[in-house]
């Protein structure tokens, strides 16, 4: 792109007239925040830097915790080259944004927010395992890259057997053993040698005692594998609250234990954490933050700028800009950076990247990205906080800064003089700045203008980080002079560094899990210590509660849950029953089967289940999709969420034994199947998941399963998803367009209707479904032209269809419906071809929302044993699917 060089007196007239036409875009002009007229005078003197060593910037941080890493295992062992590009992307000191702190958590095998993370010991007795779980692979990954990045260890709950320790003292014995022997493990196993410890819970009450206590003997001891008494304490991570400052001030054992406050989501500080900065040296840093949420391209289709608005870009970009002035803050932390786990997951989408497809390798870099380059291109760790020309206004409240005017940060090289600033206009009028530098080695050098902004006529992304100009200042009698104008809805940072952005964009396509899919758990094909080096974690699996491993035992490798009820951790949060998910959401027309057996410890209540059509990800919501599930006892019972669809009872039960469970999804008719004897047919009347991952389910017992086959069923398997905020959706009438809704939505969005709205598309396939959430919403459904449905009444919950439709016969197809009343918020639609499998085509079906036709995609990471499995299960059906499984388990181990 071509740039334009101003001197700073055309910039001044450029400004001027951009004063007197007010510069509110028509897009922009529906937002309420509006910046007060004139221009804001801000002087960058070098003067003003900010010298003392604890206030140095140290950039951003990657906090890797609650699941949301765990499936770059899988990335590392099968996608090697995209693994590598995303690390570059966040840690190469030359890459896009230039990490410098790693986070890890502890786990406790406790869901943490988004799932759970394994523990490193679950037993006094054990020695501690670090493979669990990626955090710890990771971060030796990250050393590869760049050896500056500092590490640091934080724990959300805590394993049982802590809860064994007699008194205050003998659990705290037990808890720093925990911390130790982690620490000493990382070493041995990784060479990674810690530089911080957070000893208190994540979000948690202080225990000051505690810290002391740790602190204490941590740097107390003797003959460790590196100085741990060089290690720094941070604490104590609360969310916006200043407690632990005046218990410091009020303490000074409690002051010397401490290097570090670190604070969540708050940009401000209170005096008395001020008073910790600056009387006693103390870091302040923001060790938690949000990425910018939800989705820029839906965004963009809301409110024509896709940067805006509670949890967005320039949201963020605010709290970043804001947390120096307002609360001395030096280091934001982002959690999670990563999403390496499913979506449906709490909170998600929020994150700077998105890494869910192992089986593709595909990434996505999403708009926080662009936001951190506006910062990271253009400043460098140890860089000094201008303090002159650090400003920051706007309302906190929630976790959201809002009301925002006036935002700038500015940096200075203290070697070079070099400088930037970074400036937030969140609000739909354009703001006007003159610039007066000085006492800096670079005031006098061109600065380089950098811009992201919302689309004009184009993608949602077309004018991200675009280099629109230079200036030359001009000399004036108390420095060096320019003027800026900031579009409304923009990031700006201007430089007198010239830097090239980072190519942010992957090649490689998303593709769908294609079916059939099967696992063993031998990993005969992987190298010899494959399961070893991911802590036994079975492929593509994320666990929502329990801890799902793999273990040698005389009948080959089983996967076990291997959490009972006297392992159950401290809690951080709520941790559901355990649940263990894997696959692709768009999987729809499918069969899921396993063998399971049940722990001969287990009493009445013990229970295994296999499920399908998994959509959501959360505690509150683990029970996702359907399912059956086999009781000790003998009972079997299929489910619907938390619903009871049919039951029974098997004759001659043995619980000692092997147990096939089946169950399959057709369109609207569940059916369910235990070695291989039909035990429940339904059909789905009322509102219903269309579409989801596969899942296994476990009580809090030693439950074991085997030979996970999922099959494509007797109809088309897959659908395309298309979020309602697609622009393929045409609404009419008056409708609230949310981007920034529920995590239970996908994408976050949701669109609500008045009375009266119509919302249209068309799609090319012969089913359709629309989901959303509805209550008592009276709707009309037309299609190609015809009245289907008439004014009826629809209910339904997060993600399910309230109304679909198959065999519309296969092609182009018009969808529209009414909204009359009721409540209804329309989240997303899907379609696909549910026509029955012509000519054994295993792969028939819609891809994804790219559009793409048919698949002639062969997935290269089936065998072709695998595939062979599912065109006999289809003709010889479940009964026979176990000996065939046993016949590829035979051959893979003869492979071996």
């Amino acid at each position: 792109m071509q740039k334009t060089k101003l001197t700073a007196a055309l910039c001044a007239l450029c400004f001027a007239a951009s004063a007197l036409t007010g510069g509110v875009s028509a897009e922009s002009s529906k937002t309420e925040n509006v910046a007060p007229s004139g221009v804001f005078e801000v002087t960058i003197d070098g003067n003003t830097c900010d010298t003392a060593k604890n206030d140095a910037y140290r950039g951003f941080g990657y906090i890797s915790a609650n699941n949301s890493s765990r499936l770059l295992l899988d990335y590392m062992d099968e996608q090697p080259e995209a693994y590598q590009k995303l690390l570059n992307w966040l840690f190469d000191p030359n890459g896009a944004v230039r990490m410098t702190h790693l986070k890890i958590e502890m786990g406790a095998d406790v869901n943490s927010s988004s799932g759970t993370e394994p523990s490193t010991m679950r037993s006094e007795e054990d020695a501690a395992n670090v493979r669990r779980g990626a955090g710890f692979r990771l971060a030796a990954d990250v050393k590869a890259i760049n050896p500056d990045v500092t590490l640091e260890l934080l724990s959300w709950g805590a394993p049982a057997f802590i809860k064994n320790g007699k008194g205050v003292d003998g659990v705290r014995e037990l808890r720093y053993k925990w911390f130790k022997q982690t620490l000493d493990s990382a070493y041995e196993t990784y060479g990674l040698e810690f530089d911080y410890v957070a000893p208190n819970f994540n979000e948690k009450s202080i225990d000051a005692g505690w810290i002391k206590y740790f602190a204490n003997t941590l740097h107390s001891e003797k003959g460790t594998p590196y100085e741990y008494k060089n290690i720094k304490i941070v604490a104590a991570d609360q969310d916006a609250r200043y407690d632990l400052a005046s218990m410091m001030l009020e303490d000074k054992d409690l002051m010397d234990a401490i290097d570090v406050i670190g604070i969540h989501y708050t940009s401000t500080a209170d005096e008395n954490t001020l008073k910790c900065r600056d009387k006693y040296g103390k870091e302040l840093w923001y060790s938690e933050g949000l990425p910018p949420a939800g989705e820029a391209k839906y965004a963009a289709t809301a409110d024509g700028s896709g940067i805006s608005g509670v949890n967005s870009m320039l949201d963020v970009a605010g709290r970043i800009i804001n947390m120096y002035p307002n609360g001395g803050y030096t280091m934001y932390e982002f959690q999670p950076p990563v999403a390496a786990y499913y979506s449906g997951a709490t909170y998600y989408p929020k994150q700077l990247i998105t890494a869910n497809q192992p089986w593709s390798g595909a990434l996505e870099a999403g708009a926080g990205m662009y936001l951190c380059e506006h910062f990271s291109l253009f400043t460098e760790k140890g860089w000094q906080f201008v303090k002159s020309a650090c400003e920051g206004d706007g309302k906190e409240e929630n976790h959201v800064l809002s009301e925002t005017t006036n935002n700038i940060v500015t940096l200075a090289d203290p070697e070079t003089g070099d400088y930037s600033a970074v400036l937030a206009n969140n609000t739909s009028t354009e703001q006007n700045y003159t610039f007066t530098v000085k006492n800096l080695d670079h005031a006098a050098s061109a600065v380089q203008v950098w811009e992201t902004r919302g689309p004009d006529d184009g993608a949602y992304d077309e004018n991200y980080l675009k280099n629109i100009m230079a200036i030359e200042p001009e000399k004036s009698s108390d420095g060096y002079v320019y003027q800026l104008s900031v579009k409304p809805y923009s990031l700006i940072t201007i430089s007198t560094l010239e830097v090239q952005p980072v190519d942010l964009t992957d090649d490689t396509p998303q593709e769908r899990l294609a079916l059939p899919y099967s696992d063993v758990f031998e990993y005969a094909d992987k190298a010899e210590d494959y399961l070893e080096n991911r802590g036994n974690a079975p492929r593509y699996t994320t666990d929502l509660g329990g801890a799902f491993e793999v273990e040698q035992t005389d009948e080959g490798n089983v996967l076990t849950q291997q959490i009972t009820d006297d392992l159950r951790g401290i809690e951080w949060g709520m941790t559901p029953e355990p649940v263990t998910t894997l696959g692709d959401d768009t999987w729809a027309n499918y069969t899921v089967s396993a063998k399971v057996k049940l722990d001969e410890n287990g009493d009445e209540e013990c229970y295994a289940g296999v499920g399908l059509r998994y959509i959501n990800a959360s505690a509150k919501l683990s029970r996702s999709g359907y399912r059956l599930e086999l009781v000790r006892t003998g009972d079997w019972r299929l489910c619907s969420n938390s619903e009871t669809l049919a039951e029974g009872k098997l004759d001659k039960f043995d619980p000692a034994l092997w147990h096939t469970l089946t169950v399959t999804a057709q369109g609207d008719v569940l059916t369910a199947a235990a070695n291989g004897v039909q035990v429940a047919s339904v059909t789905l009347e009322n509102a219903a998941v269309f579409s989801g991952r596969a899942a296994l389910f476990s009580s809090y017992d030693r439950n074991s399963f085997d030979e996970l086959a999922v099959l494509p069923a007797d109809m088309t398997n897959y659908v395309v998803r298309c979020d309602e905020l697609d622009s393929s959706v045409k609404f009419d009438g008056d409708w609230e367009h949310n981007t920034m809704d529920s995590f239970t939505n996908h994408n976050r969005t949701a669109s609500y209707a008045s009375d009266g709205s119509t919302a249209e598309f068309e799609f090319d396939g012969d089913s359709a479904a629309l989901i959303g959430t509805a209550s008592e919403a009276v709707i009309t459904v037309e299609l190609d032209g015809e009245v289907v449905a008439d004014k009826i009444t629809v209910n339904s919950g997060s993600k399910q269809a309230f109304w679909r439709r198959y065999g519309l016969g296969m092609g182009d197809h018009k969808l529209k419906f009414t909204v009359h009343s009721g409540t209804l918020g329309f989240d997303a639609y899907e379609y696909g071809s549910m026509t029955v499998l012509q000519n054994g085509d295993l792969d028939g079906g819609m891809l994804n929302d790219s559009g793409m036709e048919k698949s002639t995609l062969s997935n290269e990471k089936q065998t072709a044993n695998s595939r062979s499995i599912a065109a006999i299960a289809a003709v010889v059906g479940a009964a026979a699917l176990a000996a065939i499984i046993i016949s590829v388990r035979k051959k893979r181990k003869n492979k071996a």
